[in-house]
């Protein structure tokens, strides 16, 4: 391991940065990455073992009801990004720039859409603590809270991604080539 990691270190660092502190955390990240991942791995698999144990006959139907739209939801936004890419891939003369263009702004639309989960996930959770206590107008509060606070969001990103789309655009490393498709996908993204 102190070889491979001395050999990574040495060839990657030496020639893009030249500094030993640099060579240093990256040996010390590769080990954990290599060593303590796995193991925080084998923690959780153990812990979803555990868990799956506990399942009972009574609990199967409702994780059906809970899987069913959630690779649902899944497979449709999996999809959109993938026919995307086939119509923009083909367009003559241009899909390879377009194509470079949308993949510019992926890291921003997972952006967007951990805003969305931030809101989503977070309120479900209190959601179903009010109605597994059974106080169903508690519940409906969270709901109208969420629905208010992602529209306030939604609302804040959009003003923020339009008037500042080429300096985001810079910051996630479009050229002047790629700029063009880029902001004319994220026009319609925001």
């Amino acid at each position: 391991v102190r070889f491979l990691t001395t050999a990574i270190a040495s060839e990657m660092s030496y020639a893009a940065y030249g500094s030993l502190w640099r060579d240093a955390l990256f040996s010390v990240g590769l080990v954990l990455f290599l060593f303590i991942l796995p193991i925080f791995e084998w923690m959780f698999n153990c812990l979803t073992a555990y868990r799956l144990r506990e399942i009972t006959a009574h609990d199967a139907p409702l994780l059906k009801k809970l899987a069913i739209p959630t690779v649902t939801a899944q497979l449709i936004n999996m999809l959109y990004n993938i026919v995307d890419r086939m119509y923009i891939g083909n367009i003559p003369e241009v899909g390879g720039l377009a194509l470079t263009g949308v993949g510019i702004t992926m890291p921003i639309m997972t952006i967007i859409l951990a805003f969305g989960m931030l809101v989503g996930i977070g309120t479900s959770a209190r959601i179903s603590l009010k109605l597994g206590e059974h106080k169903h107008e508690e519940a409906e509060k969270h709901l109208g809270n969420a629905f208010s606070l992602i529209l306030i969001i939604s609302a804040l990103i959009t003003v923020i991604g339009l008037l500042f789309m080429d300096q985001i655009l810079e910051v996630f490393g479009a050229s002047a080539d790629t700029k063009i498709y880029a902001s004319q996908y994220m026009q319609i993204i925001f």
